[in-house]
């Protein structure tokens, strides 16, 4: 469970295949035109000025299609969570630094979806009994965890609340995975 950013929030969770597909393509063609645009550019640069500007977009970009993996949460953030990981044998720095930040400052999903969540597992009465402070001690891929106190004894509590929609968001990954190995002929799906 990681600390959340501060002042970085969504206010839902795209989970359906399509939409989540999109997002990431949107993010991979935005990322590859500001690369190309970025090429052009250094034509005429430097080989010093182009590789220092090069090791700043490979960050910037990075950033972007990081920030955009945390706002999907769900497995996403978990495959760049390995690839944080495991990537300094493949990738470059920049890249696997800004992939880290998925460990410790994921996005964190707005209080009203929060509190909805929680009216819907606890019920009203229930929620009625507690305190809860709407800005998360931490966020994580599939969930985020917020600071309580019991009225009725002041008892200190931890909730820990499942994002609404992880759970089909994580099946749309992975269905979408399922099919891209078909396509790519990775995987036998039967006779």
């Amino acid at each position: 469970m990681s600390s959340s950013r501060p002042g970085k929030s969504v206010s839902r969770i795209k989970t359906g295949s399509f939409e989540r597909r999109l997002s990431l393509t949107r993010a991979g063609l935005f990322a590859g035109t500001r690369m190309a645009s970025h090429m052009a550019t250094n034509w005429f640069s430097s080989r010093e000025t182009r590789e220092q500007r090069h090791r700043a977009m490979l960050s910037s970009q990075a950033r972007f299609l990081v920030d955009e993996l945390g706002r999907l949460k769900g497995s996403v953030v978990k495959i760049g969570q390995v690839m944080a990981l495991y990537g300094e044998h493949f990738l470059p720095e920049e890249v696997t630094e800004a992939l880290h930040t998925l460990e410790d400052q994921t996005t964190s999903l707005e209080w009203p979806a929060i509190e909805r969540v929680l009216k819907a597992e606890l019920g009203q009465s229930r929620l009625s009994e507690l305190d809860v402070d709407p800005e998360p001690i931490g966020a994580a891929s599939l969930g985020q965890v917020h600071r309580a106190v019991r009225r009725s004894d002041g008892l200190e509590l931890v909730l820990k609340v499942q994002y609404p929609g992880v759970a089909d968001a994580v099946d749309s990954d992975l269905n979408a995975v399922a099919h891209l190995l078909k396509v790519a002929r990775l995987v036998s799906f039967g006779p």
